[in-house]
């Protein structure tokens, strides 16, 4: 299970929202009852919020997605990540918190 506030204490970030509770050591099928949209929320500026939710809900096929909303703008997200790997998700977050302007366009889809 990742710990959240730990792996997030090297970034000048606020955790408003956890409910993630899958566990990187299990499969996802195992864990199905625990994919769903809200996940986790993360504060990185005032204007700036990181989310991360599986969709669709409690769908083996789905897949994580991380968006970065900009102003409360939910409706046009500035940049979504997309992966159904936990461990890639963990990188991603990494990616995009290190410098969330400049994450690698290989892996982020301008919207």
């Amino acid at each position: 299970m990742i710990n959240w506030n730990s792996f997030l204490s090297k970034f000048n970030v606020i955790l408003t929202y956890d409910d993630f509770i899958v566990d990187n050591k299990k499969s996802l099928i195992e864990q199905i009852d625990n994919l769903k949209e809200d996940l986790l929320q993360i504060q990185i500026k005032e204007n700036l919020l990181l989310d991360v939710g599986w969709y669709p809900s409690f769908n083996i096929n789905g897949e994580f997605q991380i968006k970065l909303i900009k102003n409360n703008n939910w409706d046009i997200p500035i940049k979504q990540l997309h992966t159904n790997d936990i461990n890639t998700l963990t990188e991603m977050l990494v990616e995009i918190l290190n410098n969330p302007s400049t994450a690698s366009a290989a892996r982020v889809q301008d919207v």
